[in-house]
């Protein structure tokens, strides 16, 4: 609900249909309180018919400063959101419009900006004179310059021939009420400039505090400060008050307590158009401005010297409290995190209030602050944070942080033997339990810089592995090795023969074990269950890209044949083999199959026919295979290419301007061709 106070000299007749709107519950607001400089006015009349409370303020032989601060302080007793000046015959001081920015609206009887500045009659007859075509009202936020503010509604109707002055101000006049009941409805949804009032400052980084604490002196904002930002703001003779004398309680266990009270989270958390009263029955003050960043925790933990104890003091819980609170609270509370935003601040500051884009901006680079700063504290000291041998290459450092609540995947499988885990077998491991996760019969995948080089299937998990390797023997050396189903001795038999860096199944016998003991180096893992994240992502200079899982699934039915010649129900079947393995496959992503085997696997070209060229010299392919590929065929050449290997079947996902011609291309050599209408493309 919006609590409405207003100002007035005259009739009030914009009033009424206001008051009506509330009674009849077309309108979530209150008028609170009536105020006007004028005893005789027709205005406090209405106050009383709808018992309202009102006042008549004199403004004769007062200053104008004198006569504002008494109105204020009127409506600030009331709790008053929202100021509506209804025929109020007054210039409000600058100070009045400062302390009270985007909380006045007004009415003006033309739409401006025609006829600014004018007033009551004589704008009707501007009109007149103008032979405008058509006229209204606006209503508009109150700033220092009349007339000036941003406009929030304006009515409008037409100017008739025979209209005179008096004709036009009923026909405004019946507008105006209307349209104050949009802009109260409206207010509250603007983009809102909010004038901090009071400040809490508890920064570890003190660069530019001084500056920053002295000009918020200048601007009469109230400073609140911890401990050792008060220290350093009264020695450069800047007062603030202490946090201890807001609580009511004094800093404890060597400052570990302070901050966590309800009278600052409270102050800062609030929300200031419900939370009013109880904040006032609990004496609690609003935070409109946060300024904090924490404890130099990462700075610490670099030191080799610095003990367990050490890191774990530099460990902030106040700080990410406050900021936290005050980024939730972003309608508004600013919070901010870095001193290289003080001058954006101070400039907004000046400029009236800071916004709402400013302070969500805030809100999402303090997330950020404190995200970052729980990630290096769980880098350091969790058990979930391993730091591995090295990254891609040896002169670079590398970490996973394994998850811990409803997580399968790498981090938690068990290691059983072998060395260390690196940071290219975490990537590898996970490409190749990413690929075995679209099958679900006896399978294996081998997976060899990031993109499977062989995948096979089979009644028994060796039969898989086998025919996991004749797609690319060679390319199979130092890969890595997943299964979905049990390794026994036999499929460890065959393993073995192989120098692989990494074999993960859900288990293993004791036979595969003692033969795979004998190779130390050798890392084998268990897990049992593997599901697939729903996203994922990399961090780049200044922020992150973060995609989707690509879990999506064709079968038969969603395929289009857009060839003459349809595809055989078994060569349907194993595109569909193929379609499951070219994607997981780095593009330019060629596939090619053969009776629900994998003949062969390419990947990493930069030109689609380089790809299909590939794919084909690499092994023998037997006639009449079919062949996947992750994205369109731009040209005809692809398919030609194919045409004199045997091909008879291709899946695509279709979508490029050459697909007549690549179609034409199909029909002229009998190869019959699907499209997915799916692409999927991997870098």
């Amino acid at each position: 609900m919006i609590r409405l106070g207003v100002l007035g000299s005259t009739r009030g007749t914009d009033l009424v249909p206001i008051l009506d709107a509330i009674q009849k519950g077309e309108l979530n607001a209150s008028v609170e309180i009536i105020i006007s400089n004028n005893k005789g006015s027709l205005i406090l009349e209405k106050a009383k018919k709808y018992n309202i409370d009102h006042f008549f303020i004199d403004h004769r032989s007062r200053a104008r400063e004198d006569f504002d601060k008494e109105i204020s302080d009127r409506l600030k007793e009331k709790e008053v959101d929202l100021v509506l000046l209804i025929g109020f015959m007054r210039v409000l001081s600058k100070g009045f419009v400062s302390d009270w920015e985007g909380e006045i609206i007004n009415v003006h009887p033309s739409l401006l900006p025609r006829h600014a500045g004018g007033m009551n009659e004589n704008v009707h007859q501007q009109v007149l004179d103008a032979k405008d075509k058509e006229t209204g009202c606006t209503i508009h936020l109150v700033t220092a310059k009349v007339d000036a503010g941003p406009i929030l509604v304006q009515k409008r109707c037409a100017v008739e021939a025979e209209d005179t002055v008096s004709s036009l101000k009923n026909k405004v006049q019946k507008l105006e009420g209307e349209a104050f009941i949009e802009a109260i409805r409206g207010w509250k949804k603007m983009n809102k400039k909010i004038m901090p009032k009071t400040a809490l400052l508890s920064v570890s980084d003190k660069s530019g505090l001084v500056s920053f604490g002295k000009f918020l002196k200048k601007k009469k904002i109230k400073i609140v400060a911890t401990g050792g930002t008060a220290k350093a703001l009264k020695d450069a003779g800047v007062p603030s008050v202490s946090v201890s004398s807001i609580t009511g309680f004094p800093e404890i266990f060597d400052g570990r307590v302070k901050s966590i009270h309800p009278k600052v989270v409270g102050g800062i958390l609030g929300q200031r158009d419900i939370h009013k009263k109880e904040a006032k029955a609990n004496k609690i003050e609003w935070v409109d401005l946060v300024v904090c960043n924490l404890y130099p925790f990462e700075a610490v933990a670099k030191n080799p010297k610095t003990s367990l104890e050490e890191k774990v003091e530099n460990i902030d819980v106040g700080g990410p409290t406050m900021i936290r609170s005050a980024a939730k609270n972003n309608k508004w509370v600013s919070v901010v995190v870095d001193p290289k935003d003080y001058k954006n601040i101070q400039k907004s500051i000046s400029g009236g209030g800071i916004d709402e884009k400013d302070r969500l901006r805030l809100a999402g680079k303090a997330f950020d602050h404190c995200a970052s700063y729980d990630r290096a504290i769980s880098t350091e000291l969790e058990e979930a944070a391993l730091h591995l041998r090295y990254g891609e290459n040896p002169h670079q450092k590398a970490f996973v942080l394994k998850e811990k609540h409803r997580s399968f995947g790498l981090p938690q499988a068990k290691q059983i033997q072998g060395k260390k885990m690196s940071y290219n077998n975490f990537l590898d491991g996970e490409a190749a339990l990413l690929c075995l996760y679209e099958f679900k019969g006896p399978s294996c995948v081998i997976v060899k810089h990031g993109s499977p080089s062989g995948l096979g299937f089979g009644k028994t998990p060796k039969a898989a592995f086998l025919n996991a390797l004749k797609v690319d023997p060679l390319s199979a050396f130092g890969g890595v090795v997943a299964m979905n189903k049990k390794c026994d001795l036999s499929v460890a038999k065959e393993l073995n023969k192989v120098f692989f860096e990494i074999i993960v199944a859900p288990s293993f016998d004791s036979g595969a074990l003692s033969l795979f003991s004998k190779k130390k180096n050798l890392r084998v893992l268990s897990l049992e269950k593997y599901k697939p994240k729903k996203s994922f992502g990399k961090e780049i200079a200044g922020g992150w890209v973060i995609q989707e899982t690509d879990l999506s699934k064709i079968s038969v039915s969603n395929l289009k044949t857009v060839t003459k010649k349809p595809p055989t129900k078994a060569q349907l079947s194993t595109l569909v083999l193929a379609w499951k393995t070219v994607k997981h496959v780095k593009s330019n992503a060629i596939v090619v199959a053969h009776n629900k085997k994998i003949i062969t696997i390419s990947g990493g070209q930069t030109s689609r026919v380089d790809a299909v060229k590939y794919a084909l010299t690499k092994t023998k392919v037997p006639v009449g295979a079919v062949l996947a590929s992750d994205a369109f065929f731009p040209f005809r050449d692809s398919v030609d290419l194919m045409a004199k290997y045997k091909i008879k079947s291709i899946i695509q996902p279709g979508g490029s301007i050459k697909d007549k011609e690549v179609i034409g291309a199909c029909d002229k050599h009998g190869i019959s061709m699907v499209f997915t209408g799916t692409r999927v493309f991997k870098h």
